[in-house]
């Protein structure tokens, strides 16, 4: 196996968890959601490793990797959440603007008005 092959196969490991990453930020320490999004891509991880016919020598790297996607996708969380960014979940309410921002208009149309 080259290196350039583990180069590549590092890589595609920590970008599959950035997006399981920022999920699991959205969640609160060692809750369900917590652990669905942190143990998401371990059967793929290992389901590719088994396809491609490495050995144990990779799980360390593999596992490296993945905790460096979820770290970097927990911090685009955060800076998405510092800039108010966040989505909002079911239910939720967005909250309501503070001094000095600008609101978006909507328009709607004159109430119709009859000459009686």
């Amino acid at each position: 196996m080259t290196y350039l092959f583990l180069i590549a196969l590092a890589a595609a490991i920590a970008l599959a968890n950035i997006p399981c990453g920022y999920l699991r930020r959205g969640y609160g320490y060692l809750t369900y959601g917590w652990f669905f999004y942190a143990h998401l891509t371990i059967p793929v991880i290992v389901y590719l490793r088994m396809k491609i016919g490495c050995g144990w020598q990779l799980v360390p790297l593999a596992i490296l990797c993945a905790i460096a996607g979820q770290m970097a996708g927990g911090a685009l969380r955060s800076r998405h959440g510092a800039a108010g960014l966040t989505p909002l979940r079911a239910g939720q309410t967005a909250p309501a603007p503070g001094p000095g921002t600008i609101r978006p208009c909507r328009f709607s149309p004159p109430a119709q008005r009859t000459i009686s």
